[in-house]
């Protein structure tokens, strides 16, 4: 059985987060390359390299843009956005436990339109430009969903090993759902198309998926323990402060050292009118 050294050193490297490394990476890059043609503008104001720093500091702009935007989205933000202490996470477990299941099947109808006209901009040295508007416009006339009626369901997971006792642990949430037999499975498809029909033809294009939700339901959350000893950096808070210096990366490894990974598989089995009354019975 691998140490527990090992298993820290396993864990980072399966989430190293390498967009969140290039996009640093890159951005000391730009401010370093910022740096230099400012030193070169002031030191020899004859050069041309003013042009040069100024796509510089756009391009830089950009990807500090894109770092807060993957830093949001990233799962780490989730996590700490999601923080629960360990009594509230006994009664949210089986808050998805009890919660129903919906089931149902969305519908989007829309168009594409070509949008008259021109955009126009300045160049890197100032100058206006104008050009054609050549991109097209998704326009929508209709989006809806309508859900299953099943007749009963049953949770089917079992409980999270290893999460009491532990100080800091990160919780991976997936749901998924199954039928309890063909008809029922059957069922759903017949109205899933029955709904799709009624629509398909109301646009040029129209698209389905089903739908499958869980009330309460979060992909993740950080489950914190009152009764051991937490490090006090463990926040979004921190997080955001660590990001405004380009030190994601790092905090983001430090949360993957400090804390532990968990994954539970809420499982919800839609049964129907036939098989309800041998679901009460217990059969």
């Amino acid at each position: 059985m691998p140490s527990y050294n090992q298993q820290v050193a396993e864990r980072v490297k399966r989430s190293c987060h390498f967009l969140s490394l290039v996009l640093t990476l890159i951005l000391l890059a730009c401010i370093f390359l910022n740096g230099v043609c400012l030193h070169l503008l002031f030191t020899s104001p004859k050069d041309s390299c003013g042009d040069i720093q100024q796509d510089v500091f756009v391009g830089c702009f950009l990807f500090y843009f894109f770092y807060w935007v993957e830093r949001c989205t990233s799962s780490s933000s989730s996590y700490l956005k999601n923080e629960v202490i360990i009594y509230e996470y006994e009664n949210f477990i089986a808050d998805l436990k009890r919660a129903p299941p919906q089931l149902g099947t969305r519908v989007e109808c829309y168009h594409y339109v070509m949008p008259q006209g021109s955009v126009s901009y300045k160049d890197s040295r100032g100058r206006e430009r104008t050009i054609p508007k050549d991109f097209e416009k998704k326009e929508v006339s209709f989006t809806g969903t309508s859900y299953f009626n099943y007749s009963s369901w049953k949770y089917v997971t079992g409980d999270v090993v290893g999460v009491i006792g532990t100080s800091l642990v990160k919780l991976e949430i997936e749901k998924v759902h199954s039928f309890a037999n063909p008809e029922m499975e059957k069922m759903f498809k017949e109205h899933e198309e029955e709904y799709v029909k009624k629509y398909q033809n109301s646009n040029k294009y129209c698209d389905d998926s089903t739908m499958f939700d869980i009330p309460g339901h979060l992909a993740h959350v950080l489950v914190k323990n009152q009764s051991c000893v937490t490090p006090c950096c463990v926040g979004v808070r921190w997080y955001y402060f660590w990001s405004f210096f380009l030190l994601s990366w790092l905090y983001r490894i430090w949360f993957e050292i400090v804390s532990k990974s968990k994954k539970i598989k809420v499982h919800k089995v839609i049964y129907g009118h036939v098989d309800q009354e041998k679901l009460l019975r217990g059969i």
